[in-house]
């Protein structure tokens, strides 16, 4: 119930979840905090998500920590 009183909140604020996982790694909205090699992914796409990140409207609050594809 709270979980969904948070979501709503959000929604009524403009706030957004980053999706991340299998785009190509833009440093304006991810914060990069390791290769890695072997994944599915194609190099420099997020390969993980570590901690969400959030925009307000078209603002920056909190970048996405994620992994990245190496070659």
């Amino acid at each position: 119930m709270i979980s969904n009183q948070l979501s709503k909140f959000m929604a009524d604020m403009n706030v957004t979840a980053i999706d991340a996982l299998g785009k190509e790694f833009d440093p304006n909205f991810h914060n990069a905090m390791q290769q890695q090699s072997g994944t599915d992914y194609a190099a420099n796409h997020v390969c993980a998500v570590y901690q969400k990140g959030y925009m307000l409207g078209d603002k920056l609050i909190r970048p996405a920590l994620v992994a990245v594809a190496a070659d």
